[in-house]
């Protein structure tokens, strides 16, 4: 939620932070993330964010410091793979976008162990977000040899259980993701199904 991304963007400035440290599934490192372009920004970023604009993450870095971001991720949503990061207006129950190439964390740790406690249903619906993220991939007008190969290795890898959240993120980065990142957010809002479940969509 925006207000979430506001209390942490005080807490940051308050400390005058010069890194992060997210822990958890996309939500959390999407604060992280928005968060740390808010104080990197001097403005709340939450009122600007809108609509995903890939080019937006994929330009010249803006002038200023960068916040050193390291994720820690508990689930299989790859938000820590891609230099952007949502937060949710509970006004409209509606997710908006804030890219830049300052927010891709600079270090992703993948620890089994962090995993553990996460709830079935969670790490089930993340993974279906992953084979989405594939599948519009495959289909994408910016579809390429390097991106094809991925959804591919996706599919293989989630027959045998084990899931590579960096491939989505690198398929993200480099296909237009479109039905999941435009369509199903607004479908979600509107019928109440939280982020980490739309892919179920």
């Amino acid at each position: 939620p925006a207000r979430t991304v506001r209390e942490l963007t005080a807490e940051l400035e308050r400390l005058g932070a010069d890194a992060v440290v997210s822990f958890g599934g996309g939500s959390p490192i999407d604060t992280a993330k928005v968060a740390a372009a808010s104080v990197m920004n001097g403005r709340d970023m939450t009122r600007e964010a809108g609509e995903l604009r890939l080019s937006q993450a994929f330009g010249g870095s803006p002038s200023g410091p960068a916040l050193i971001h390291i994720a820690l991720p508990t689930t299989l949503s790859a938000g820590e793979y891609t230099p952007g990061g949502g937060a949710t207006d509970e006004a409209d129950r509606v997710k908006r976008a804030t890219l830049d190439p300052r927010l891709q964390p600079k270090a992703v740790i993948n620890d089994p162990e962090l995993t553990l406690a996460t709830p079935d249903w969670l790490w089930a619906s993340t993974g279906v977000r992953a084979l989405d993220h594939a599948v519009e991939a495959a289909y994408s007008i910016r579809h390429q040899p390097f991106v094809d190969a991925l959804p591919n290795l996706l599919y293989v890898q989630m027959l045998h259980l084990a899931e590579q959240p960096a491939a989505q993120g690198i398929i993200d980065r480099t296909a237009i993701i479109g039905i999941d990142q435009t369509e199903i957010p607004k479908l979600g809002a509107l019928v109440k199904i939280r982020h980490a479940r739309r892919g179920e969509l």
